[in-house]
């Protein structure tokens, strides 16, 4: 390793994706769906290429820094999720676009939160393994202590019990992902608790 990175950072090791084959060995990319790296499995349709090149081409202009607010992207979500709650019946307080925050992808609001609950020793990340590795591991290199409680084998349940015991003072980010099949959620009641 390089001797000017932390030492903290030393230990962790680059990442390697399973290569698919029950012995190790490699399969053809073409004859598997890559779940694990949360790629599709197709190809975008020729039309809708066409419309994003369109749009890259004739209405971005590339001489100029995107908005960084994303104010019209952020008043889209809003409007939609308000629009969702009221046609399903629920009675909720309206989102707002300033309750919105949007990124480039999962590392990136991870690292976004943590940065702006717990640098400087003033909290921890709680996770209920098993979970995506990244609330860890961007936790750990950004010196952020991590609390890890278990899950039900029979269900993925949270040990609620457990992470009770784990939250201290200083834990300000709680994980709460979902880890069963696609679509499947925890009851509110277990993320109330």
């Amino acid at each position: 390793m390089l001797s000017f990175i932390r030492s903290d950072l030393n230990q962790f090791n680059a990442y390697q994706p399973h290569p698919g084959g029950e012995d190790g060995a490699p399969i053809a990319l073409t004859e598997i769906d890559r779940l694990d790296t949360n790629e599709s499995p197709y190809d975008l349709p020729p039309e809708l290429k066409q419309k994003l090149a369109f749009a890259t081409s004739e209405l971005i202009e590339s001489n100029r820094y995107p908005d960084g607010s994303h104010a019209s992207l952020k008043q889209a979500i809003a409007t939609y999720v308000n629009e969702t709650i009221s046609a399903s019946g629920a009675t909720s307080d309206s989102i707002t676009p300033a309750q919105i925050s949007v990124g480039n992808g999962s590392d990136e609001l991870i690292r976004s939160i943590l940065i702006a609950t717990c640098l400087n020793g003033e909290g921890s990340i709680l996770v209920a393994n098993p979970t995506f590795s990244m609330y860890e591991i961007i936790a750990k290199s950004m010196g952020i202590p991590v609390v890890a409680v278990g899950r039900s084998e029979t269900d993925f349940a949270i040990d609620l019990d457990a992470a009770q015991q784990a939250v201290t003072e200083t834990a300000s980010v709680g994980s709460v992902g979902s880890v069963g099949s696609v679509g499947s959620v925890g009851s509110v009641g277990s993320v109330g608790s």
